[in-house]
């Protein structure tokens, strides 16, 4: 009963996950490009520009990183998966597949990082308090996830 699926996407090529990002991130270029000029005859509005280029710069990283880094992490997955259903490795052995714990760190970076971006639009006595939940939040996330390899 060991027979290998065939792969859901080709080993070549761009992964689906990218396409998905590279196309918001156009998308986000695109309408960046007409927001600004949309707003020249009043002056250029820029904390839209700024924040529809952050969107732009940061979907089409994950682009990146993901059809860089999607295949082998996949991969990986699949042999820890093969070898648990083989009976070769427990369900529970470090080396298993992780998926975390329930956290709310992730939400504090959300926040902290709209309020971060939202300070530009309204000042930094907005973003101040932004840079703060968003740090700290990142720091609390880091700790759990190297709690997680010491248990």
């Amino acid at each position: 009963m060991n027979e290998q699926l065939a792969p859901i996407e080709p080993a070549t090529g761009i992964p689906t996950e990218s396409k998905v990002f590279y196309a918001l991130g156009t998308f986000a270029v695109v309408i960046d490009i007409i927001y600004v000029l949309a707003s020249i005859p009043g002056g250029i509005e820029w904390s839209g520009t700024v924040s529809l280029a952050a969107t732009a710069v940061f979907s089409l990283f994950f682009g990146y990183f993901l059809q860089r880094s999607i295949r082998r992490v996949q991969a990986d997955v699949e042999d820890v998966e093969a070898r648990v259903e083989s009976g070769e490795l427990a369900e529970d052995a470090p080396e298993a597949l992780y998926l975390p714990e329930t956290s709310i760190w992730p939400l504090g970076i959300g926040v902290g990082a709209g309020l971060t971006f939202a300070g530009l639009g309204f000042g930094w006595w907005f973003a101040l308090p932004g840079v703060a939940i968003l740090v700290h939040s990142a720091i609390g996330f880091a700790h759990q996830s190297r709690e997680r390899g010491r248990d």
